[in-house]
Parts: structure tokens; sequence; C-alpha cells
């Protein structure tokens, strides 16, 4: 007798089996690859357009710029300023909005570096009756390890501006108050100069009141200014430390007030306001301008605000923290020759 088996085509199953798994295998690889492109792509897109928008706006600041320089003064629309020879077509779907342009904050910003000065004139825009207060307020941006002091008044050396835990201190500020007259001749006998030293305190009230027309007394040049640490949510508009100023009496209408920063121990930025009788920042005239512009990259949009000096609006020097100011004049002539030296009167100064 003799028997025959029957064939089952387990082979033909297997590799089905691993055709399938295979499939998946290969749906899931490409799956991965195709979603990390679209990710890559889409961030790709993102930083393509948000730096367009950037760079869109930031031409929207020198067409601004330009504008002022070209003394547009009737100008009372919004239109792109663009010179006479451009035909004005936006390209490549760029654009910005238009320009805002304030030539009167009530803010001026600046930054000083370590024993440099910044002289700026303070005027308000609309001058008012009643006393005036001057806002100071510093601090470096950039760093976050600073702290005040506790109630130290003598300043050390550079190596000792530091906690008993070797924490930096905030930066000191020389403040001088520079007044003269708006019009008439200038002579040490109307130029007056009140200079105070603002020490960074962690408890102090950071206040001072200057009488006009006298000036601040030997005392009380050491001013304990408030501060908190630059890791403290506390601040003042954003800045760590804050001295206020009363400038009772003082005359905006015949005086002219320039308050010139000088930055000990460390570079810093500054801030200066001006409050009214009734505590309110008033926009102060002739020192910067800030340009507002929001440029457009497809749907992104970007906006830059920037603050620049008008003119000499903000000056900054080097210049040591005295000099000599000749009211009706000072004459020196000085020449190296093989003779000994003498003075000659020159008569009436050049």
């Amino acid at each position: 007798m003799k028997y025959k088996l029957k064939e089952l085509n387990q082979s033909g199953a297997a590799a089905m089996l691993s055709v399938v798994i295979f499939s998946i295998l290969i749906t899931i690889v490409v799956t991965a690859y195709l979603r990390n492109s679209l990710i890559d792509q889409t961030q790709s897109l993102n930083y393509d357009y948000n730096s367009r928008a950037y760079f869109a706006a930031d031409v929207g600041i020198q067409d601004a710029l330009r504008s002022l320089g070209s003394t547009m003064v009737d100008k009372d629309d919004c239109n792109t300023y663009l010179p006479a020879s451009s035909g004005g077509q936006i390209a490549s779907n760029l654009s910005y909005t238009c320009q805002l342009v304030d030539i009167s904050p009530k803010t001026v910003e600046f930054d000083v570096g370590q024993d440099k000065n910044a002289m700026v004139r303070i005027l308000p825009k609309s001058i008012t009756p009643g006393d005036y207060k001057l806002i100071t307020r510093w601090s470096i941006q950039k760093n976050n390890d600073l702290v005040a002091r506790s109630e130290e008044n003598w300043f050390p050396s550079q190596a000792n501006w530091k906690s008993s835990s070797d924490k930096l201190f905030h930066p000191a500020l020389r403040l001088s108050l520079i007044d003269l007259p708006v019009n008439g001749d200038l002579n040490s006998s109307n130029l007056h100069q009140n200079v105070l030293f603002l020490n960074p305190i962690s408890g102090a009230l950071g206040q001072h009141t200057i009488n006009y027309p006298g000036g601040v007394t030997d005392q009380d040049r050491v001013q304990s200014s408030k501060c908190y640490s630059s890791t403290d949510t506390s601040s003042f508009n954003g800045y760590a430390c804050q001295q206020i100023l009363s400038l009772n009496s003082f005359d905006f209408n015949n005086r002219a007030l320039y308050v010139r920063s000088r930055s000990l121990y460390g570079s810093t930025g500054v801030q200066l306001a001006l409050q009214d009788g009734a505590g309110n920042e008033v926009e102060l005239a002739g020192s910067t301008l800030q340009v507002d512009v929001t440029g457009k990259a497809g749907s992104t949009f970007k906006r830059i605000k920037q603050t620049y000096r008008l003119n000499n609006g903000v000056i900054i020097d080097n210049l040591p923290d005295a000099a000599v100011i000749g009211g009706d004049g000072i004459c020196k002539h000085y020449t190296i020759t093989d003779q000994a030296s003498d003075f000659k009167d020159l008569g009436n100064c050049f």
C-alpha cells in the first residue's frame, strides 16, 4: 500500500508575511522621514520669513531716517518715502507699515562706557508751571549677576567693588547737573553745576531735593539710590537702579539744563525722564527720536522700535570731570622754540 502525503504551501505564507512586515517598516521609515522633512522645511520657512520681515522693517527704519534727513516738514501721510527715481513697487511679498516717528519721547536712553561721559539736554516739550523731578535709571542689561550694596558710602578700588560673596555691584554714577542761561552771555557767574554721586544701595529711598538757584551741599554729594539685584523681578521701567531728584524752583523758560552722566566701576545703560508736578512723565524735545516700524513677509510680521540721537542730542566723551570755562574769554599762546618760553597778550579771544 502506498501513501501520498499532502503538500502544504507554507513557504508562500512566510514570504507574504515577510513582505507585509517589510512594507510596514518601510512605511514607518518613510513617514518619519517625511515628517522630519516637513518640520525642517517649516522651521526653515519660519526663519526665512522672520528674517525677511525683520529686514523689511529695518528698511522702513532707514527710509524714515532718510526722510527726516530730507527735512520733509510738510509730510502728513504714511506713504513710503522714496527717491524720485524709484518706482516704489513692492516686490517679493515684502513690505512695511507706516513709520511712526516720535521726535519728543518721554525718555532719553543711551549707553555709557566705564569712566566715560554722556551729556544730554533735558528740555520739556511744553513747559508748565510747577516743579519738575529728574528721574535717573540705570543698570547693565546683559548681566544677571549684579547686586546692590548695603549701606556703604565710601567708594573702594575697582578690585573691591563687589560683595562678600564676590558678586559685582551695580556701577555707580557721577551725575552733573549743569544749568546756564538760555539767552545772554555765558560767564562763570551765571553758570551753575551740581555734582552728585549715585551710590547703588538696596535699602535706599533714592530721593533727594535740589533747591534752585542754590545747589547741592557737600554732605549731600553722595546719594543712596534705590537698586534691586539683576535677578530680582522688581525693576524701574526695566532698569535695576533709580534716583529721583526734585528740581525745586528750576526755571526751564530761562535756564537750560544739561545732565552729564559718568559711569564708575563698569559700563551701564542709562535712562533719563522728567516728571511734572502731577507725577507724569513729560515729552522731551531736542535730544532723541524713536522710530517704530513693522515689517511684513508673507503672513509673518516683525516690529522694530529703535532710538536715535538727534544731532548732538547725546554727546559721548571721555573728557575729564573738570574743565576750564572762560566767560569773558581765556587765551593762551604757547610756542616751542629754542628760546625761553614767554606769554603774549593776544587781545580779544578768537
